[in-house]
């Protein structure tokens, strides 16, 4: 008899008189046990192969639109024109677009906008106060720093001066 009254449960002896937990068992898990094992050694094998052949470092710290990795030097990557360039000083990750950014162009920049930039001229002046470019890599803002307000009137569209990001660029 059990606390609080219950009984004990019933003892089912076979004609041995042992109790048929005790009697002779098999495996029924030698499908599964195998089943695992070659689940296991596939993914070691997979992870390995995908370490070796491929870049974990692109997964953790970015790449551009052009395969450049952020934050790294890179090496040429044949018919892509931006490619290759020292990033070590760009470390983040800068879409051009953020309305829509698996369409966007992607960029390394050494720091991110802290403030928002509406217009073209607010885009000039981040790039003359911090000497931080957020357009595309090729871009010579020279052109606009000496240009006249009017000029840049002229020259600039609502998307923006040529390769440069969409606006409004919200502060990140």
């Amino acid at each position: 008899m059990l606390c609080c009254g219950g009984k004990s449960p019933s003892r089912d002896y076979s004609n041995t008189g042992s109790p048929r937990f005790l009697e002779k068992r098999k495996s029924t898990d030698v499908c599964c046990l195998f089943f695992f094992l070659f689940f296991t050694a596939f993914v070691l094998i997979y992870s390995t192969i995908a370490y070796i052949y491929g870049n974990p470092i692109r997964l953790i710290q970015g790449v551009d639109s052009f395969g450049n990795i952020c934050g790294r030097y890179n090496s040429f990557i044949q018919d892509l024109p931006h490619s290759g360039k020292d990033l070590h000083a760009k470390r983040y990750l800068f879409y051009l677009n953020i309305a829509n950014v698996t369409n966007s162009l992607k960029l390394c920049v050494e720091r991110c906008p802290d403030r928002d930039i509406n217009t073209p001229q607010d885009l000039i002046t981040f790039y003359r106060e911090t000497n931080i470019s957020l357009c595309r890599y090729d871009v010579d803002f020279s052109y606009y720093i000496t240009a006249s307000p009017a000029d840049l009137i002229r020259k600039s569209s609502d998307k923006g001066l040529g390769p440069c990001p969409k606006f409004p660029v919200f502060k990140s």
